[in-house]
């Protein structure tokens, strides 16, 4: 029996019209060392049925079905299920290149590397951190890059399995889940490559965002918590770097922010308490840097 090298999670929940194409996607790749975990979270439409008859076909499909508790829960059952050396965490409404696995193979051999991450299509634009073939960091390092990037994607990194060991999604979140989960995997990681080729295509299809599904007050709650992350992540690393993690929730068409809105006022209230030097010193983008004077200028001013 071959060993299982990498396991692939999808959460399923109402994607009927892209699971097939998302599966479809991964069955091209021709590999034998690999698992494919399909976590049916209640799903209204028949997307679960859909998954059931790949299993069917297909031994190294699987799926689970449960009552809908959210991507979270559906990811930490993936977790619990997985029996990979890795583990990959796929949207159900993407898909993956045709040659991902082919160029994946050499590195997951790796054994001194935590965390993979590749380059991926968005709206078929091609989105690369780095113009380097392969970009390394090791021990604190990878914990300061991490800091510095307000995107936190989870499906374009591979994970080492015995990495995550009993990190879990905190379920419960409609929004910040990610960010919670990887910095955890990131302050664990020892080594990590960036590898500038594209693997993944994410399709901006979603058309309920967890703004519009969460209430005010559960949402003030997600933004609070992530803020304590980030600043127990600041102290422990001494970085500047934070100071761009909370433009994940700044809606970027309103320069000038309200402050009574509670959302906004969290935000207004943590850049206030920065120190013009961490935002000088970090590896921000110009442009971010310019958007977070103006808010912490606000911030003192209001």
């Amino acid at each position: 029996m071959n060993t299982i090298k990498l396991s692939i999670i999808i959460p399923v929940y109402n994607v009927e019209p892209y699971i097939t194409k998302c599966i479809n996607s991964i069955l091209t790749q021709g590999h034998s060392y690999i698992e494919l975990l399909l976590i049916d979270d209640g799903s209204p439409d028949n997307a679960g049925t859909i998954c059931d008859a790949y299993a069917k076909k297909y031994p190294f499909i699987k799926t689970f079905h449960q009552e809908n508790r959210g991507v979270s829960s559906a990811r930490n059952l993936g977790l619990k299920e997985a029996k990979g050396e890795w583990v990959w965490f796929i949207d159900s409404d993407d898909w993956i290149e045709s040659d991902a696995l082919d160029i994946m193979l050499p590195y997951l051999d790796n054994c001194n590397v935590d965390i993979i991450e590749f380059s991926f299509k968005r709206n078929k634009d091609t989105i690369s951190f780095f113009p380097h073939n392969i970009t390394i960091f090791e021990n604190k390092n990878i914990m300061k890059f991490f800091l510095c990037f307000p995107k936190f994607h989870l499906w374009n990194k591979i994970i080492k399995r015995n990495i995550i060991g009993s990190i879990k999604f905190l379920e419960g979140l409609s929004i910040g889940e990610d960010f919670l989960f990887l910095s955890q995997v990131f302050d664990k990681a020892t080594k990590y490559y960036f590898i500038n080729k594209v693997i993944y295509n994410y399709i901006d299809n979603r058309t309920i965002s967890a703004m519009n599904t969460l209430s005010k007050q559960k949402y003030t709650q997600n933004i609070n918590l992530i803020i304590n992350y980030i600043t127990k992540y600041k102290n422990q690393y001494n970085t500047s770097n934070y100071v761009v993690l909370p433009c994940v929730f700044i809606n970027r068409n309103r320069i000038i922010p309200n402050p009574n809105d509670k959302i906004m006022f969290l935000l207004l209230q943590f850049w206030k308490s920065i120190p013009i030097k961490d935002l000088i010193n970090s590896n921000t983008k110009f442009k971010q840097k310019i958007y977070i004077l103006i808010y912490k200028i606000y911030s003192l001013w209001i």
